[in-house]
């Protein structure tokens, strides 16, 4: 690749210039050969003349216009055949913002860290020049593109305000590591309200702490962690579970409302509130006795004291309420295997019913688990022919398939790596689990390596069309429970994982799937915000994904309705007093220049082209000779 000096115009292949001065030496000698023709006899005279001592002298080269006309010609193809381009002098951008949950944090001028956040990288991208290239993403849940790929700087302004609040954790860390070991871009800038522990000595990666708090004013936050029945001999109570994060003391009213089955099922009425002095740092769990038994579902939420309360002390809105359904929620999870659900144990697991389909049967009609509703399966020592319609978890399969290869297998199975932070691995010590036999899995390109040995991997995990799978190439069944406790939680976070099933009974945490029946109707939050219509032709055998909190109500064709809680919390989103640095590795790779170029030859084809075409209409007389012949005819 080669340079203009002080132009943003190069050539590919540079080495075909060296042609010029050649092309251009052979036309000046075609040029200096015309006029030796053929010899024409001249009269004694002019012979006597030429005996006169001539005076020698270099005959100049006076080329006609044309000349300058076919030099330009072979100028411009030779710079076609070089692969000139015109390129873009601005840089490549990535902008990440944060919307994780703890950027809902509201400050003393009313603003809160998003906003913000979205205020300063419009600002920033404004700043950069027209040519400059942006591509902005978000962090949470997970990192992804909102501008689907590089874009102007005024469109990149407009993506900015695409971006909302998600209701799950962080992930800043794999974030910003990602894209700064991504060498396209040049410049990597990130908007948080957490600060960068390792600084970029390249300048590459620049994270702006968004706040507008003084340092020395340190955020304090209350919320509501947990909300649950609890069921006794004599009565019921709701157990409402409170989180400090509070520097010093403060005063909170926890009121409690419900929904009544006999009412119009859309308002919660208040029955009953307590004030409660919250030490810093703290758990409390307040408890409301006497609950009905006709009451459908609960609502715990904050209020300051009527004693007041100074701004600061509750800076995150959000996770002040939790909602709580009675009704049950389980559902049915398909076990495809020759073996009964009473051979592999998971008769004793009471959060889902599992039903056996044979091999056989699922092969003659695969749709067979869609059609019933179930919530996933599990395809055990077994893998079907394509990657089914459901969420599905694969263990200890025999043979391969179209979507999972197997690469051999290995005994007394050492363990390399594994994503302690996958919620399928949760309570799981990785380190002392002891495998005698695994099978070497080929990870699908939508999937990710879950466990690794010495061979190579061993489990998977990913999602592929709104769907949750995993690969198991090892055997976790029959479930004992304590007898085999590492493989018992192995088993019940993957269960809980395909299927969505919390491990809190009367909600779910939101970034799981409500799960709908094949004669839904409609599904809404209670306030109103549709999720679901079967009106609007959407299949209602489809898991709807909920991302945000609130008590869903679900309405089938038959008229019935039944609720749905979603709640979230996470106490690092919500400890405003902690907030740890990201800690970054830069890579020690220069990022590779990439502009944007367009080549030229196409251009350069049609303007010779196009001059050829003049030329041969006005230079050689074309136009002429035709209009004469018309006239002589």
């Amino acid at each position: 690749m080669s340079w203009l000096s002080g132009l943003n115009l190069g050539f590919v292949s540079p080495y075909w210039l060296a042609l010029f001065p050649l092309a251009a030496g052979l036309l000046v000698f075609a040029y200096l050969r015309r006029g030796k023709g053929t010899r024409v006899p001249v009269g004694t005279l002019f012979l006597l003349r030429s005996l006169k001592r001539p005076v020698f002298s270099r005959k100049k080269f006076r080329p006609p216009p044309r000349f300058y006309f076919e030099l330009l010609l072979l100028l411009l193809l030779i710079a076609g055949a070089a692969g000139l381009y015109k390129q873009g002098m601005g840089t490549r951008v990535a902008v990440l913002v944060d919307n994780s949950f703890s950027m809902a944090r509201v400050e003393g001028d009313g603003t809160d860290l998003l906003s913000a956040a979205i205020r300063d990288a419009e600002s920033l991208v404004r700043s950069l020049s027209g040519e400059s290239r942006v591509e902005v993403f978000a962090t949470s849940p997970r990192l992804r593109s909102i501008s689907s790929g590089l874009v102007r700087p005024d469109r990149a302004v407009q993506d900015l305000k695409r971006i909302e609040l998600a209701y799950a954790a962080d992930s800043l860390d794999a974030a910003a590591q990602k894209l700064i070991s991504d060498p396209s871009f040049e410049r990597v800038y990130a908007f948080s309200d957490r600060s960068l522990q390792q600084r970029d000595g390249s300048g590459r990666l620049d994270i702006r702490t968004v706040s507008s708090a003084p340092a020395s004013a340190k955020p304090e936050n209350v919320a509501i962690s947990h909300l649950a029945l609890k069921s006794g001999a004599a009565q019921n109570s709701i157990e409402v579970s409170l989180a400090s994060f509070l520097q010093g003391q403060a005063r909170v009213r926890v009121i409690l409302e419900a929904l009544d089955s006999e009412g119009s099922g859309a308002a919660f009425k208040r029955v009953g509130e307590k004030v409660v002095a919250l030490r810093g740092r703290s758990h409390e769990v307040i408890a409301f006795s006497d609950i009905s038994p006709s009451i459908r579902a609960f609502r715990a939420r904050l209020e300051p004291d009527s004693q007041g309360q100074s701004y600061g002390t509750n800076t995150i809105r959000q996770d002040d309420s939790a909602v709580l359904s009675i009704e049950a929620h389980g559902g049915n999870i398909a076990l495809v295997s020759q073996f009964s659900p009473s051979e592999l144990g998971l008769s004793n697991l009471r959060f889902a019913q599992f039903e056996q389909v044979k091999p056989e049967e699922y092969e003659r009609d695969p749709s067979l688990l869609r059609q019933r509703g179930d919530l996933a399966a599990i395809f055990h020592r077994y893998l079907p022919p394509r990657l089914p319609e459901i969420s599905s978890v694969f263990i200890a399969p025999v043979a391969g398939s179209d979507f999972l290869s197997i690469q051999g297998d290995i005994s007394n199975v050492e363990l390399t790596r594994w994503l302690g932070t996958h919620a399928t691995l949760s309570y799981v010590n990785m380190a002392s689990l002891k495998l005698a036999k695994a099978e070497i899995l080929g990870v699908p390109p939508w999937a990710e390596t879950l466990i690794s040995s010495t061979r190579g991997p061993i489990a998977f995990v990913g999602e592929k069309d709104r769907r949750k799978y995993v690969g198991l190439g090892f055997e976790i069944l029959p479930f004992e429970g304590k007898k085999s406790t590492l493989t018992s939680i192995l088993t019940l976070n993957v269960l809980k994982y395909i299927s969505d099933i919390g491990a809190d009974v009367g909600f779910q945490t939101v970034g799981s799937r409500l799960f709908l029946s094949i004669d839904a109707q409609r599904a809404a939050y209670l306030e109103g915000e549709e999720l679901f219509s079967a009106a609007q032709g959407e299949k209602a055998r489809e898991a709807v994904m909920v991302g945000k909190p609130g008590l869903i109500k679900v309405e089938s064709k038959a008229g019935a309705q039944a609720l749905q809680a979603f709640n979230y919390y996470d106490e690092n989103e919500s400890d405003t007093l902690t907030h740890e640095p990201v800690a970054v590795d830069v890579p020690n790779s220069d990022p590779t220049e990439r502009h944007d170029t367009t080549l030229l030859a196409g251009w350069i084809a049609a303007l010779v082209g196009f001059a050829l075409m003049l030329d041969l209409l006005f230079g050689s007389g074309l136009l002429k000779r035709l209009r004469l012949s018309r006239d002589a005819a």
